[in-house]
């Protein structure tokens, strides 16, 4: 492709990916839900007073509703709701700005990981109409804004295996990912453990950029040891379901003395409650998940709608023939990526979870 050919492609992805995100976002999704509203209100009373709702004065977590959302989005909003008032405007455009630029990001993962400007332009597409990042772009959605996040700090690992400066850069990115969203806690540590497996690269700006990422993650760490972190798990972990106990129970009574070795060494919590996970974390690569129907949860989805359109089905599976037969530069990450990715929703009890 010619740059100029490429830069008018990629213009047009980016002008359509603002017009699927912007165009009546107050209207749709229909609704303005009750997290959208904790958002905008706390951000709102941090901007008149200095505290939350609850009268914490800048908090790392919100306890809004009791369930302590992450308070990245809210800071974000913050700007918004002084220059826009509080409305629903205020709470959704951050997000979706968010949304386009996660497009254009994406062009640019892609085209560092292939060096393909085809790869990247059609990447960037097929994110700006997914309809899951539609969905998510067009709400006051916490996990938008941390995937936008994890993008970024991607796209910048991989421009520190040339300039390994950008690692400090890509270490912020990550860190402000894990203070936007819950999930990101659990996928991006895995995430980056793997890619510097993968790389194999040693540094001093890659030390440097880790122990500034601790360092930034020590409030996080304290919160999530304090009884409002510890809170939030033991509401939607996995382990806060009674249902693998009884299951157990029930397996137990199968045998002839319930309680004999065999029965311990077969039915107990943890090879009913690590079976429990792997079904939580299969459950994501189903294809009625996927393609048909999407998250159980109706606010999460788009009605008769799956996470990806049916037309992707030929995409994904010609994706992973070409990668597994001509395993081009790069291919790991994405195989990476993939595995990682469903692992903090496989912790919660309710899955899939989009």
């Amino acid at each position: 492709m010619k740059i100029d050919k490429v830069k008018i492609l990629l213009l047009a992805v980016l002008i359509l990916a603002a017009v699927l995100r912007l165009w009546k976002i107050t209207e749709y999704p229909v609704g303005f839900n009750a997290d959208e509203a904790a958002i905008g209100y706390n951000a709102y009373s941090l901007l008149q007073t200095g505290n939350d709702e609850h009268g914490n004065s800048w908090p790392i977590h919100f306890t809004s509703f009791g369930d302590y959302k992450p308070g990245g989005y809210f800071y974000l909003v913050l700007p918004f709701v002084k220059i826009l008032g509080l409305n629903e405007l205020a709470v959704r455009l951050p997000s979706a700005l968010l949304g386009i630029l996660t497009v254009f990001l994406i062009y640019l993962l892609v085209k560092e990981l292939f060096e393909n400007e085809s790869f990247a332009i059609l990447s960037a597409l097929f994110l700006a109409i997914s309809p899951w990042h539609l969905h998510f772009s067009r709400g006051g959605w916490e996990t938008n804004a941390a995937t936008t996040f994890i993008v970024l700090g991607t796209w910048l690992f991989l421009k520190g295996l040339k300039n390994p400066k950008f690692y400090i850069f890509s270490s912020l990115a990550y860190v402000f990912s894990m203070y936007t969203y819950h999930s990101t806690r659990v996928v991006v540590p895995f995430l980056v453990l793997g890619l510097i497996v993968l790389y194999r690269r040693q540094s001093k700006w890659l030390v440097v950029s880790g122990l500034a990422g601790f360092i930034l993650l020590l409030p996080l760490i304290f919160s999530f040891f304090s009884p409002a972190g510890m809170a939030r798990f033991s509401g939607v972990g996995f382990l806060s379901e009674t249902g693998p106990f009884w299951r157990i129970n029930e397996l137990r009574g199968e045998h002839q003395n319930w309680n004999s070795p065999p029965a311990r060494l077969l039915h107990n919590k943890v090879v009913g409650y690590s079976l429990s996970f792997a079904e939580n974390y299969l459950d994501h690569f189903q294809g009625e998940f996927l393609f048909l129907s999407g998250d159980v949860i109706e606010r999460n989805r788009i009605p008769e709608t799956g996470q990806m359109y049916l037309f992707d089905i030929p995409f994904v599976l010609l994706g992973f023939y070409f990668f597994l037969k001509n395993r081009p530069h790069g291919w790991q990450v994405i195989f990476l990526w993939l595995v990682v990715a469903p692992l903090g929703a496989a912790l919660t009890f309710q899955t899939p979870h989009a």
